[in-house]
């Protein structure tokens, strides 16, 4: 009895340890059939779809240059009345001219573009109203050009150097010139004259600015005005006493 029993109970044992016997065995290779130990066959390349015209890239050729920077590289037409002749002269150079004439520069770097976009425009603006390649779009006379002028090299120089400066801008005639030196820069020697200074003078100094007025010709020239203005005859008066003195000489 107990040999049957103890031979059962091993049996049972074995059974439940075989599962795991199996885990710690090798795994057997597994035969497989003809078709499935065939390699497979490389993908063969599908057919490129057909592209449109519209898929293809766009070459960019001389043909498609951008209007923009063909405009800006086009040259501008000068009339120059120093020289005579019409000049032609590249956009970049005549912006740069523009800048350097017109603003200070020490101005933002904006500042000087804004103004030259505003001379490109307006140099279009004559070829297209009246201006031409051949007569020019803009007149200009080299003569006259002197770039920026600043005030603080003006002050700098002595008087007749910086009248001589401010005659070369253009429409800067004798007057106007000594205005500046004596309102903008304080050179109180300068003297400007017009047709009513020289009348003042004339009938006040004759001989010319009083000797105790030298070096502050500007200032004295303040007061003899004032004076001329509010005492001396105006042309109209000096004709009505002209009459009034010949009435009396004739008696009538």
């Amino acid at each position: 009895m107990n040999r049957t029993f103890t031979g059962l109970a091993a049996l049972v044992l074995l059974a439940g340890a075989v599962p795991f016997v199996c885990l710690l065995l090798p795994a057997a290779p597994v035969s497989v059939t003809g078709a499935e130990t065939q390699p497979a066959a490389a993908a063969a390349p599908s057919p490129a779809a057909p592209t449109s015209a519209a898929d293809e890239p766009t070459e960019i050729t001389e043909t498609t240059a951008d209007p923009i920077a063909a405009l800006a590289a086009a040259p501008v037409y000068l009339y120059d009345e120093a020289a005579g002749a019409v000049a032609e002269v590249a956009a970049r150079d005549f912006l740069i001219g523009a800048a350097a004439c017109e603003m200070p520069p020490d101005w933002p770097d904006d500042a000087l573009c804004a103004q030259m976009v505003a001379s490109h425009s307006y140099a279009l603006y004559c070829r297209d109203h009246g201006g031409s390649d051949e007569a020019g779009w803009l007149t200009v006379n080299s003569a006259l050009g002197s770039g920026w002028t600043d005030e603080a090299a003006l002050r700098a120089m002595p008087m007749e150097n910086a009248r001589a400066v401010l005659r070369t801008v253009k429409g800067v005639g004798p007057k106007v010139a000594d205005c500046v030196l004596l309102y903008s820069l304080s050179f109180w020697k300068a003297f400007p004259m017009d047709v009513w200074m020289k009348k003042a003078m004339c009938q006040l100094f004759p001989r010319g600015v009083p000797v105790s007025c030298r070096g502050h010709e500007g200032i004295a020239q303040q007061f003899i005005f004032d004076y001329a203005r509010h005492h001396l005859p105006s042309g109209q008066n000096q004709k009505s006493a002209r009459k009034m003195q010949v009435k009396e000489a004739s008696g009538n």
